[in-house]
């Protein structure tokens, strides 16, 4: 805004966004085992807060009252876990409260674009590098890390099937898609990008994730509502838009790539769902990592809370949970965002989370209804996977989706 008046800093604010958004979507490379790669976008982010701190006055009540509940639910997650991931969690949304009031709109805009661009353009080289010259180039070596793009599966007949699955920057589809998700969201209102919106909910399809396939329709129906909001026209470019994706990922894995690769990832996973060790992990109880909260698994046993003892029944942490931290997962419990909000925050921080989603979507309103079920279709999606609550990207995608000249349900025309 105020950073973007004259040409310079017009350039400077263009560049910063880029390596501010750029950083943040390359939250699955880990140096060293650390998502260092966050440190450069909180950098910026308190530097350029620092230089407008005047801006905060601005903060809205209901924001500050949010921040309030946040800040505090931090504190309790840390006092009963002691883990780091309250502090940052308390940090991403201070961060994300002052910097809607500080960001170059228009130049993370089109930092968004180049990133989303560039995400898909890497996961397209990926995928014919590999099935046409037999080169994949993994950017997770840069980490002394392997993705997870080369699946092999043994079937009860003893026969194998192996199968390539590109991941563009990320370590594996899933992240893959989640990246995509965000990323669409994010620009959705953009008319520039329709094209590539609909290349990057293909990409999702074609990434041979289990998630991914089950995003992919909700995608493709946010993306089409925001055009058609009319039911007729609605159906009709969704029709043509599912055939024409079918056909194309038919087509690509018949003659480029491996024709009985999406029947093991998709078909035969979800006649399997319940021995799919993925989907176990993510929707039930798992066995606890040893070393995720030290004096949480001491050797005595009177401080655990494996899953594998009887637990007492908690009223109070059936209605206010035991606090906000991510060793809730490492301790064993279900890795997906509706767990994490419900086992965090209980019954009351759940109703206060889904009357927020329902205000923002104006359920109370019939109008653009079809738009509304299919963009929450998309957040029910993302519910289902590992929440990117710790990560600097989640909050840029959750800035531009709650602003009013981008957010999904903008009443502005699109940009």
């Amino acid at each position: 805004m105020a950073l973007m008046h004259s040409n310079p800093n017009k350039v400077w604010s263009l560049t910063l966004s880029f390596v501010f958004v750029f950083s943040a979507a390359l939250w699955d490379i880990r140096l060293f085992g650390e998502r260092y790669f966050d440190l450069i976008p909180i950098f910026i982010a308190i530097v350029v807060l620092i230089g407008n701190l005047s801006l905060l006055r601005q903060i809205s009540r209901f924001e500050f009252g949010l921040g309030l509940y946040i800040i505090g639910y931090c504190m309790y997650g840390y006092l009963n876990f002691q883990h780091r991931s309250s502090i940052l969690i308390a940090l991403m949304f201070v961060l994300f409260i002052t910097l809607r009031k500080v960001v170059p709109f228009e130049a993370f805009r089109y930092a968004l674009r180049v990133v989303f661009l560039f995400t898909i353009a890497v996961f397209f080289a990926q995928f014919f590098g590999y099935h046409l010259m037999g080169k994949f180039i993994d950017f997770q070596q840069l980490t002394n890390s392997i993705s997870r793009t080369h699946f092999w599966h043994k079937a009860a007949s003893g026969l194998g099937t192996e199968y390539f699955r590109p991941v563009g920057f990320n370590s594996e589809p899933h992240s893959y898609c989640v990246s995509v998700a965000l990323l669409t969201l994010s620009t959705l209102r953009d008319k520039s990008m329709r094209f590539y919106h609909h290349v990057g909910a293909f990409s999702v399809m074609l990434s041979l994730s289990l998630w991914g396939f089950i995003l992919w329709p909700c995608l493709t129906c946010a993306i089409i509502t925001i055009q058609e909001p009319k039911l007729g026209a609605f159906f009709a470019k969704l029709s043509r838009s599912v055939i024409i994706t079918l056909a194309g990922f038919m087509l690509l894995n018949s003659f480029v790539g491996q024709p009985l690769a999406f029947k093991h990832a998709y078909v035969d996973r979800l006649l399997n769902y319940n021995h799919d060790t993925s989907i176990s992990e993510r929707f039930s109880k798992h066995i606890p990592h040893p070393n995720s909260v030290p004096n949480k698994n001491e050797p005595d046993g009177q401080g655990a809370q494996s899953l594998h003892e009887e637990k007492d029944f908690s009223v109070a942490k059936t209605f206010l949970g035991a606090g906000l931290s991510t060793a809730l997962f490492v301790e064993g419990h279900a890795i997906n965002g509706g767990a994490f909000i419900y086992n965090s925050c209980g019954l009351i921080g759940l109703l206060i989370f889904i009357s927020i989603v329902y205000q923002h979507l104006n359920f109370g309103s019939k109008r653009r209804i079809l738009q509304k079920l299919a963009i929450f279709s998309v957040y029910t999606s993302l519910l289902l996977t590992y929440p990117m609550i710790t990560y600097v990207f989640f909050w840029i995608f959750l800035t531009f989706l709650l602003d009013s000249r981008s957010g999904v349900m903008s009443r502005s025309s699109d940009l």
